[in-house]
């Protein structure tokens, strides 16, 4: 019985340094493995909608919708389903909220006080909708008016809702000029703006909290005249950033590369400040820089995301280069230079969102009028998913496929142990160790 044994044993390990000769002669020709690159999950667009998006908001936990990504526009079906301008995406499909109904052009997304607020740019008053996790009710005492931008800020005395858009209102403590603020019972005064906000985030600079907003919005200057495109509210009035924009701001995102946390803006302008700056700029607290040759068109979306190589900023928008790079539509800033997401989008990308494994991440949700991105189909929306961290065939994950992979395959040649979770060189998830994740190793071998 021993002599039988010791023989079995034998002739199993001679085997196995077959495999590992015959291993070692395959993969001299494969081609060496690399890190995956950001892919495109085109399934949100498949079928998506039937008109565009202008809005996206990833909720978290404290959301009545819960961490889902909700979108907002003008479409009238979404996945297939008669579902008008604002739908819910649960990580596999899209689905309403509450009964269908028509908003008119969703066109900002903010959560307050517990609650959802969406603000439309079309259809009949009112233009401010709440959803409490049940039903939607209007907040018919709100500007009778088209509205176009949402955001939370405290100036000091609580949370407040501010409200921008079309209209001039009059509040419980006087007249107000395209802004207001909401305290979820009474509307006040927040300044006088020239004009309406696209989007208002709210950025410390190191002085403190201020609420920010872009659009065409133009902030009075002592001794007449308005500075246009962009602006700050510190809780009592209104100030320019060091100069104005010489057009319209669409979009606002804060992000560090890595010379610490900036303020960028995006629109349709090409100065900011006295700089020269083409559709997007970056303002630091103290000054406008642009980001290198900026892009050839108007941007209407900003997000920071990490697609595996580090955040980055990403511009949608309508145009068809960055920094000189040929890029459609949608374009990766890395705080150094540009680049392109291969074929980009055949039309405007308006909105972009980060997005977690509760809605179906860790992905960038794009979205906008495009009918195709990537070189495929997707209806106005679309994933971009970071390159994957595992690469097949790295059982000891250190980031390589080499011999040492290769020695631990072998040595578990056979059958899984139960549970399969302790078998991590089955790569195709057979319960079994054998020539095909021999393969599937070798189609990844680094050296």
């Amino acid at each position: 019985m021993l002599t039988g044994i010791v023989i079995r044993r034998a002739s199993r390990t001679t085997h196995l340094l077959a495999l590992a000769s015959y291993a070692a002669a395959l993969a001299a020709g494969v081609s060496s493995g690399v890190a995956e690159e950001p892919v495109w999950d085109v399934g949100p667009g498949q079928p998506g909608m039937n008109d565009r998006i202008n809005v996206l908001y990833a909720g978290d936990e404290a959301s009545p919708t819960g961490s889902a990504l909700i979108a907002g526009g003008m479409f009238t079906s979404a996945g297939g389903a008669d579902i008008a301008d604002i739908a819910l995406w649960d990580g596999s499909a899209w689905q309403p909220l509450g009964e269908d109904q028509s908003f008119g052009d969703v066109f900002s997304i903010s959560p307050f006080q517990g609650d959802l607020y969406i603000a439309a740019l079309l259809g009949p008053p009112p233009s401010l909708w709440r959803w409490n996790g049940e039903s939607w009710t209007p907040i018919n005492d709100a500007p009778n008016s088209w509205l176009s931008a949402l955001a939370v800020y405290d100036a000091g005395d609580g949370p407040e809702l501010y409200v921008s858009g079309g209209f001039v209102f009059e509040a419980s403590d006087g007249w107000t000029d395209y802004i207001v603020r909401w305290d979820g019972t009474t509307w006040y005064t927040a300044g006088d703006l020239a004009s309406a906000a696209y989007q208002m985030l709210v950025w410390d600079d190191g002085g403190g909290p201020d609420l920010y907003g872009a659009g065409i919005m133009g902030v009075m200057l002592e001794g007449g005249g308005t500075c246009n495109g962009i602006a700050r509210w510190d809780g009592s009035e209104w100030s320019p950033l060091g100069g104005c924009l010489n057009h319209i701001g669409n979009a606002l995102a804060v992000f560090d590369d890595g010379a610490g946390e900036a303020l960028y803006v995006g629109g349709n302008f090409t100065i900011a400040g006295h700089v020269s700056a083409r559709h997007v700029a970056k303002w630091d607290g103290a000054d406008w820089s642009p980001l290198a040759d900026g892009v050839n068109g108007e941007v209407f979306a900003l997000a920071v995301f990490d697609d595996g190589s580090g955040p980055a900023l990403y511009v949608g928008g309508e145009f068809s280069e960055a920094g000189g790079v040929e890029a459609q539509n949608i374009a990766r800033w890395d705080g150094l230079s540009w680049s392109a997401l291969g074929e980009g989008a055949n039309d405007i990308v308006r909105a972009l969102a980060p997005i977690g494994e509760e809605a179906g991440g860790p992905a960038l949700a794009v979205a906008g009028d495009f009918t195709m991105i990537g070189g495929q189909l997707a209806n106005r929306i679309a994933f971009l998913r970071p390159a994957s961290s595992d690469m097949p065939g790295d059982v000891d994950g250190d980031g390589e496929v080499d011999t040492s992979d290769l020695l631990l395959l072998l040595a578990a040649w056979g059958d899984c142990p139960d549970p399969p979770a302790d078998c991590p060189a089955d790569f195709n998830a057979d319960d079994r160790v054998d020539t095909a994740d021999l393969l599937i190793l070798l189609a990844n071998w680094a050296g």
